[in-house]
């Protein structure tokens, strides 16, 4: 039996939510099977991927498990949408986002849409290259619609700082939730320094008072790539109730001066939902697919040319509902970062070596030895007195609440 690596990529508003897995489907796979994930997001632009299947000598050897047909050389790719009134969405592709990307933002959640994909591939036998080609479709998709943000709360234990949650779904019965967000955070370094190397002297002088400190506050954004799944099957309402969203020590940067987070919801089908929660539970619980079979795992996308062809990923169509919350610094417990520190021997090193690599001066610091305390001057990576260098940004978002710089 053949064992390969897959990847699934659920391609949303601003991320691709990705699964990696290692299915034994026998001989009813081959290299070539294709993965086709995406999210017809009403409102937003939407975003499809088209991938395919990567063994696993391969992706050992290549140290990726993903196969982006779009660079892929032999494959074109295109990808279009359609409603059902007749109004067709082409797609262009977008190299950062390893997606087709689809306009459409002022589509109508009124109407159905069905997503087609056409992958040509250059073949070569008996000495002449020829071309094939596949197309690939969904059924009519109806649009669901979003949950309602009702409240995110932020909460801690003690140790870990909790993001969650409420959300309602506007109509009666089960309902089937889907949660992405982006974060961004205010952060400082560890230590404002009290002194400088002059690299024209080669002299450590102290910090003048009237020194602005332009490296201190910085920003810092991320999309993680999990999504939350939340069902109200089987509750008396359907609502999701202090839903976990996202969850990081109370000694993470993000808790340090202001935390925030663009909740985005989206609605599931019963049968999307059951496919994302499948993939979700095997990837990342410890579980494999090895228990599954390819039904279980199959998506809602078909080979036209062969219909019996096994196509994984899911594409679905939903609107869009958004919250943003804030969260000051007041669960933020800092760690100890006095082990960043060290006193530099002189007699091995100029400290113009240690500027030149990347160590700067922070502040005196005082040694104890036994009975003996001295005073020294203590230095640290740069990253510890310099955002910039720990990776922030310091373009202030324009929605940001206050006023550093």
């Amino acid at each position: 039996m053949k064992k390969y690596l897959a990847i699934l990529a659920a391609a949303c508003s601003l991320w691709s939510c990705i699964y990696p897995f290692s299915p034994d489907f026998g001989d009813e796979l081959d290299d070539d099977t294709i993965v086709i994930d995406g999210t017809v997001l009403i409102g937003q632009e939407s975003k499809v991927a088209v991938r395919k299947m990567v063994p696993l000598t391969q992706a050992a050897s290549s140290g990726t498990t993903r196969q982006d047909l779009s660079l892929e050389k032999g494959y074109t790719v295109s990808v279009r949408l359609e409603d059902s009134a007749g109004e067709t969405y082409p797609a262009h592709y977008d190299p950062y986002a390893s997606a087709h990307v689809i306009n459409t933002v002022s589509a109508s959640s009124d109407r159905q849409y069905r997503l087609f994909v056409e992958i040509a591939r250059q073949v070569y036998a008996d000495g002449t290259f020829s071309t094939e080609v596949r197309h690939y479709e969904t059924p009519w998709l109806d649009v669901m619609q979003a949950p309602v943000i009702d409240a995110i709360t932020f909460n801690t234990d003690g140790v870990w700082l909790e993001v969650r949650a409420d959300a309602h779904a506007e109509k009666e019965g089960d309902a089937y939730f889907r949660f992405d967000y982006e974060e961004t955070w205010e952060f400082h370094p560890p230590f404002e320094p009290e002194f400088f190397f002059d690299v024209g002297s080669g002299r450590i002088l102290p910090m003048p008072e009237d020194w602005e400190n332009d490296v201190y506050n910085c920003w810092l954004s991320a999309t993680p790539r999990e999504q939350v799944l939340y069902s109200t099957r089987g509750l008396v309402s359907p609502k999701a109730e202090h839903c976990r969203i996202a969850r990081f020590p109370r000694g993470n940067n993000r808790c340090q001066e202001m935390y925030s987070i663009l909740l985005k919801s989206m609605a599931l089908t019963r049968e999307a939902y059951e496919y994302h929660e499948t993939l979700y539970k095997n990837s990342n619980q410890g579980g494999s697919l090895f228990e599954t079979t390819p039904s279980e795992i199959r998506g809602n996308i078909t080979c036209v040319e062969d219909s019996t062809a096994i196509v994984l990923g899911y594409v679905s169509a939903t609107t869009v509902k958004t919250r943003r919350a804030f969260m000051d610094g007041r669960y933020y417990m800092a760690p100890n970062y006095e082990f960043e520190l060290f006193h530099p021997d002189y007699t091995d090193m100029t400290p113009l070596q240690y500027y030149a690599m990347g160590y700067r001066p922070v502040k005196e610091w005082t040694i104890v030895t036994g009975d003996i305390r001295q005073t020294a001057l203590a230095w640290a990576q740069r990253r510890c007195i310099d955002c910039v260098a720990d990776g922030g940004s310091k373009i202030k978002p324009a929605y940001w609440p206050n006023d550093h710089r």
